[in-house]
């Protein structure tokens, strides 16, 4: 593990300075790291070695920025980098997979809350009262979609939470899974207009109809959020 060199007093502690000693700091490396996306083999062995480290330092009279400079995420880095550690980014097919076999149990609830609860009750309530017309199977079918978005959405938020190009992963899904329910909304229109029986063959056709899209879209979505987080750190 490098050691830069000991910082002038004016910098050593415009990071570091919150982790006043050796138990502290190695708590906030650990999270850090985690965050970071390292996987925990590596990420005890890292904070072990750092916090023998830091209580050398420490009986030595010196404080914790002295031995990591005056930017710990810096520090992490470059640690990570020298040690020759591989941060665990969950890439986009792996977090498309994950998340299409999450979302299978969402559609069901979202389509159960909708027919059962949300469509009779507007049915009822609220197109009377403003005299729209029973939008019927059409209205139905975008409740699930929304619904089934902001479940989506939710889920990718979950996955991503404190990995890399988490924040620009979420914004990119906002659209492509918005896209992906009015892609589903639609091919499962197009097919219950066809007026096809009930059939296996039928009902696999409007999953896929709505798991594809769902699937592209989170390949998309976290593509974009590990290219987004690649260029930040090449200008870094």
């Amino acid at each position: 593990m490098s050691t830069p060199e000991r910082p002038s007093r004016r910098h050593a502690g415009t990071d570091a300075d919150p982790c006043s000693d050796a138990d502290t700091v190695a708590h906030t490396a650990d999270r850090r790291l985690r965050r970071m996306g390292v996987g925990r083999a590596d990420r005890s062995a890292i904070v072990e070695t750092l916090h023998t480290d830091l209580r050398a330092a420490q009986a030595d009279g010196r404080r914790p920025a002295d031995l990591l400079g005056p930017d710990l995420d810096d520090f992490l880095r470059r640690t990570l980098a020298e040690g020759g550690h591989t941060p665990d980014r969950p890439g986009a097919a792996r977090l498309a997979l994950v998340g299409t076999a999450v979302a299978v149990p969402a559609v069901v609830v979202a389509s159960s809350v909708v027919w059962s609860g949300l469509v009779p009750l507007f049915t009822a309530t609220v197109s009377p009262l403003l005299h729209l017309p029973h939008t019927g199977v059409a209205g139905g079918w975008v409740g699930v979609g929304l619904v089934s978005f902001v479940a989506a959405l939710a889920a990718l938020w979950l996955l991503v939470r404190g990995r890399t190009g988490a924040r620009p992963t979420v914004a990119a899904g906002a659209v492509t899974l918005l896209v992906a329910a009015a892609a589903g909304i639609g091919c499962n229109l197009v097919v219950l207009q066809q007026g096809w029986r009930i059939t296996p063959a039928s009902i696999s056709l409007q999953v896929a109809s709505a798991l594809v899209p769902l699937a592209l879209a989170l390949l998309a979505a976290r593509w974009w959020g590990l290219r987004r987080a690649a260029g930040a750190g090449s200008d870094a």
